[in-house]
């Protein structure tokens, strides 16, 4: 009998990219999202017996009712907590208490609540991966809500794999980098001129974004969390794998062949003033 896996936001981006994965590995994927038709067109790409699950992950209620239907498939085997999105866009100055608290109740919130059925679930172990980001590591990254939330979910991550080791359940996360998906263009669903625009933009921007000169996509991300999920990491808990082609390895100039040549010609061109400035001074 295939293993069941719970992949959470799986109607797009890195979620279906991870749902896609995970069925061609052989597990039978539960495919959930607050969008029944993108789960559904999900579902039936990934073949396999998957099935799709209308869900809000911020509603407690919702998540029991989820948690019942894969049940009724079989005992969970995997759960990938990725269901979130952009969130308050405010920083400290401009703060939006709403803004916030919606923020943290899709990406921190519901990471705990999935985890806390998942691991009642698991009653012969199993394996759970959480979707943090580079922003969980500092500022730069992303807006304020959204880093403080992702930076929660690395913490909630190391406290669940302790807690759970005994019960035989390993706890994980991925950081991804920037990665084309659809978070980018969310804000304009009703203005596909100006999606376009900015998906043009952002396609264009991807690869100059870290060291790997190469756009990040959903698979990079889905391959790492199957490897989380895989026996080849059986001795894995507790701790992240950083996925961003090298973009948190230092600062730009240490990479970017531009900036570090830029940043030589303004050395050379303050020496030889500093030098022209002492002879002038004797």
């Amino acid at each position: 009998m295939a293993k069941i896996a719970l992949v959470t936001g799986g109607g797009s981006g890195i979620g279906a990219a991870t749902a896609l994965k995970l069925a061609e590995t052989g597990y039978r994927v539960c495919v959930a999202d607050i969008d029944r038709e993108s789960a559904e067109r999900v579902a039936a790409e990934c073949g396999n017996d998957a099935e799709a699950v209308e869900c809000d992950v911020t509603d407690g209620d919702a998540v029991a009712a989820m948690f019942a239907e894969v049940a009724r498939l079989g005992q969970l085997s995997a759960l990938v907590n990725n269901a979130g999105a952009g969130g308050s866009q405010t920083g400290i100055l401009e703060f939006d208490l709403e803004g916030w608290n919606s923020t943290l109740r899709l990406l921190l919130t519901s990471a705990a609540l999935c985890t806390h059925h998942a691991a009642k679930a698991m009653s012969d172990g199993g394996t759970i991966v959480n979707v943090a980001s580079v922003a969980s590591f500092g500022p730069g990254y992303s807006p304020l809500a959204y880093a403080v939330a992702k930076a929660g979910v690395l913490q909630l991550t190391k406290v669940t794999a302790a807690e759970l080791a005994h019960r035989g359940i390993r706890v994980n996360a991925v950081c991804p980098g920037m990665i084309l998906t659809g978070i980018y263009t969310a804000g304009f669903k009703d203005f596909p001129a100006a999606a376009q625009m900015v998906d043009a933009h952002m396609r264009k921007q991807a690869p100059k974004a870290q060291p790997l000169q190469i756009a990040g996509i959903p698979e990079h991300i889905a391959d790492n969390i199957a490897h989380l999920l895989s026996d080849k990491a059986s001795f894995v808990t507790g701790t992240h794998l950083i996925v961003d082609g090298g973009m948190l390895v230092g600062p730009r100039h240490s990479w970017d062949p531009e900036i570090w040549e830029q940043r030589q010609q303004d050395r050379e061109a303050l020496y030889a003033s500093a030098m022209a400035a002492a002879a002038n001074g004797k």
